[in-house]
């Protein structure tokens, strides 16, 4: 389970223990943290922020997984100190011009993900997370405050105030 909060940081739980935070994940967001998606099919989360800023974080490449470990929820049974599970984004992505409150990814390929900003700024944007780099930008005529996933065929649909279809790759 992962926070968001309003002082920027996004903290990496695990409920089960009795100290539940396995990894910080810094360096990413400068103001308040409005919505988190992971990833269905790898261990990789999408932020949004106040800050207009979108940050993909790659748990595989935590310190704690560099360091051997199999995986994330191996931290439980060795305990590390949380600063050595300090995890930084792999791409800060900075193209909107107002807060990211809406986030999701595409079921039907992994490394497609939506984002959708505020008031300002009117947009769904698509990226290709293993590049970092945005796709395409469609303006809604508002803001996108959610965003939901569907598919028909070879196309997979991304809903805000409008309906988009974007091919599947």
């Amino acid at each position: 389970q992962s926070t968001g909060s309003k002082d920027a940081q996004i903290l990496n739980h695990d409920v089960r223990n009795k100290d539940s935070i396995v990894a910080r994940l810094v360096n990413g967001h400068s103001k308040e943290v409005c919505t988190l998606k992971w990833n269905s099919e790898y261990p990789i989360l999408a932020s949004g922020g106040n800050d207009n800023k979108v940050c993909i974080w790659d748990i595989r490449k935590s310190n704690a997984m560099n360091s051997g470990m199999k995986s994330i929820w191996n931290l439980i049974e060795n305990k590390p100190s949380v600063n050595s599970n300090e995890i930084n984004p792999i791409y800060v992505l900075t193209q909107h011009e107002a807060a990211v409150k809406a986030l999701a990814w595409s079921p039907y390929n992994i490394n497609l993900l939506a984002s959708g900003g505020g008031k300002k700024d009117h947009t769904i944007k698509f990226w290709n997370i293993e590049s970092g780099t945005l796709i395409n930008s469609y303006n809604t005529g508002s803001q996108v405050c959610s965003t939901r996933t569907g598919s028909c065929k070879a196309y997979t649909y991304f809903t805000g105030r409008t309906s988009i279809a974007v091919r599947s790759m």
